[in-house]
């Protein structure tokens, strides 16, 4: 049962991205086999993602280029960017060097940049590597637009990996994003 609900993520998300980039299905799979595109990104973490950006861009007004930025963007198995229109602004921030990273971070709770600069800010599957993911998400509050928006994918029951990235500290279960909407308003 796993495998083939893994299976229908695959297939839906690999139609979504289809459509994004308007390819046929041979091209796409072409494609995604020379690019390894999302084989090792977790298949719910690309699906929502992808459904995130077409929706925001159905939201703004197509005037001007979104700016988003990606916290946590050092792609280890995969990341957010590849399924971003290459028409947005789109910047990644993360505590060390490496692909899908723009800004290396001094300190990883204060990001460098001015407040309600982005339309969008973003984060998959990195929040259980943050120590005081609160702070991060205040910031990652601060640095977003009133009339913008943060989406945040992480984990709720995925084993402990933190062999690959360390530290693995945090799962969030199904109320986690009512608690972080109550914490950002209270702190402001």
């Amino acid at each position: 049962l796993w495998g083939s609900k893994f299976f229908i993520g695959r297939a839906r998300l690999a139609r979504m991205l289809c459509r994004r980039w308007r390819l046929g299905w041979l091209s796409f799979v072409a494609a995604a086999c020379q690019a390894r595109l999302a084989l090792g990104f977790h298949p719910s973490a690309a699906f929502y993602g992808v459904a995130f950006f077409e929706s925001l861009e159905r939201f703004h007004p197509p005037a001007a280029p979104l700016r988003v930025l990606e916290v946590g963007s050092h792609m280890v198995n995969g990341g957010l960017r590849m399924y971003a229109p290459m028409a947005w602004r789109y910047v990644g921030v993360d505590k060390d060097r490496g692909l899908g990273v723009d800004v290396v971070l001094k300190d990883p709770y204060r990001l460098p940049f001015r407040t309600g600069g982005f339309n969008a800010t973003v984060s998959s599957s990195a929040f259980e590597h943050v120590d005081f993911f609160w702070l991060s998400f205040l910031e990652m509050l601060r640095v977003t637009a009133e009339d913008g928006f943060v989406y945040l994918n992480a984990p709720s029951d995925l084993a402990d990996h933190s062999d690959e990235v360390p530290p693995d500290s945090w799962r969030f279960l199904r109320d986690a994003g009512g608690s972080l909407e109550r914490w950002g308003r209270r702190s402001g």
